[in-house]
């Protein structure tokens, strides 16, 4: 699965191809027929929520963990699962911040206009807008 999204990252989102068509076999999680997206409701029960349900103690999942002695405990540091639009809110606004351009972005999120991607998917922490704004007075003082 990781190698299919390195792949779309890395072929299909530089620079030089954000213009051209994306093909049907092109999808971020590849399914296993026929070209199409992997069904993502299984990829959740699947892969993320295992991921995410941690035992505190020994961190290992949860479906694994029965296999165990101690008592599974749930590691409370590791967030909950929220949705698909929480995902791609937090990969935009994620990728924004390490210094992704705003039009990888928009491609990755396959959205056709990029003021979709500002407006609504990248969001700003306090903290960016405070070193944004000193910026400036570090110039001129």
């Amino acid at each position: 699965m990781l190698e299919n999204y390195h792949h779309y990252l890395t072929g299909n989102v530089e620079e030089g191809n954000l213009g051209k068509t994306v093909k049907p076999t092109d999808w971020m999680f590849q399914g296993e027929r026929r070209g199409t997206s992997m069904n993502l409701p299984n990829l959740v029960r699947r892969v993320i929520i295992p991921l995410l349900t941690r035992c505190f103690v020994c961190h290992s999942p949860k479906h694994l963990h029965e296999k165990l002695d101690d008592p599974f405990e749930l590691d409370k540091s590791i967030p909950k699962w929220k949705g698909w639009h929480s995902f791609r809110r937090s990969l935009a606004s994620n990728l924004y911040a390490l210094g992704v351009k705003p039009k990888v972005i928009q491609a990755i999120l396959r959205h056709s206009d990029i003021a979709t991607t500002l407006s609504f998917y990248v969001e700003t922490s306090e903290t960016e807008s405070r070193e944004a704004l000193d910026k400036p007075n570090s110039l001129m003082g």
